[in-house]
């Protein structure tokens, strides 16, 4: 259902490595904004560099939250995601700040703006025998099962991503549907973003030339090199940490791994995360552009700071000033000044 006694959201989205924190953190100085990271990876400890967390700074700079959340051997979700956000809104709309949601995860962006669709319950059974086949077969082999049921929601999930493929797998042996028609119905019963969401919400999706975008994605993975990912790694594993557990699927980890035990060189570790990110980044891009309401802004040559007072101006001019952008009702101060 629709919240009315929030102020907007602002929400930025885009691939990875086009500079969202950057501008998030810019955007928040000029609004007294609070920043919520829509990020699936973000929320576990001890990842801190192959996940590009907000630096340290950024945190002292602005209130940062939905990250180092969770241990390594927990597990979050879509619904959780949804729950927190929720929770944390609300506690920033309370304290007369703004809230801006942030990351490229899309589907937890457009769950949290839209609302999940109904799906059967989880079969367990049926759910341990689908990822015990991932784990032996191989997530590929699914995803071919998958293409030939669904061809539509095989389309728009990664053969990497056995989660996703095992819960599609799932709704079409327990209903006989496929699971791209249920999102299509959900689509149509919300009708209009915009008009039906959750929340009222402005959402800006960052982009820029895919030469660029390519560059500062191989320019920031071997930044992560240099950094200290493969001490990262190593820390983790000897901490305890199983190489099977969910965040060690964040990208590049297993690259490194394979490095750390000698099955790649360093070399081929930092070329192979650089094309999975790329294409990572492409598969982000393909998702945001099925959104609805979303403002595409060009960032190729831009600094943040110029991209957040464009952004900061367009919600200035489009909300009107009935609708709840100042807080005098409970600060007697205005959101944007």
């Amino acid at each position: 259902m629709r919240s009315e006694s929030h102020p907007a959201l602002i929400v930025i989205g885009g691939p990875t490595g086009v500079g969202k924190t950057d501008v998030a953190v810019e955007l928040a100085l000029r609004c007294s904004g609070e920043i919520i990271s829509a990020d699936s990876m973000q929320v576990y400890r001890q990842f801190q560099i192959g996940t590009a967390k907000p630096t340290p700074q950024q945190c002292r700079e602005v209130p940062y939250h939905g990250v180092d959340l969770l241990e390594p051997n927990q597990t979050f979700h879509l619904g959780a995601f949804i729950e927190m956000a929720d929770r944390l809104i609300a506690e920033i709309t309370a304290r007369g700040r703004q809230p801006l949601v942030v990351g490229g995860t899309g589907l937890y962006i457009k769950g949290l703006l839209e609302g999940v669709f109904e799906s059967p319950p989880v079969d367990v059974a049926l759910r341990k025998r689908l990822l015990e086949r991932a784990r032996t077969e191989g997530s590929s082999v699914l995803h071919a099962e998958l293409a030939r049921v669904d061809p539509a929601a095989a389309a728009r999930i990664s053969p990497n991503d056995p989660v996703r493929i095992v819960r599609a797998l799932e709704v079409w042996e327990q209903t006989g549907r496929p699971i791209s028609e249920l999102w299509a119905e959900h689509r149509a019963a919300a009708g209009d973003a915009t008009a039906e969401s959750r929340y009222p919400f402005h959402l800006f999706v960052l982009h820029c030339e895919r030469t660029i975008l390519y560059e500062r994605i191989n320019r920031r993975v071997e930044a992560m090199f240099h950094a200290g990912l493969a001490d990262e790694v190593r820390h983790l594993l000897a901490g305890g940490v199983s190489p099977d557990c969910h965040a060690f699927k964040a990208l590049g980890y297993r690259h490194v791994l394979a490095w750390i035990e000698g099955r790649i060189s360093e070399r081929d570790a930092i070329a192979e995360m650089q094309k999975h990110t790329r294409h990572y980044a492409k598969r982000q891009l393909t998702w945001f552009r099925a959104m609805t309401g979303a403002q595409w802004i060009d960032v190729s040559t831009r600094p943040a700071a110029d991209v957040a007072a464009e952004i900061f101006a367009h919600v200035n001019r489009q909300l009107p000033r009935t609708q709840a952008w100042f807080s005098a009702r409970i600060t007697g101060k205005k959101i944007f000044e």
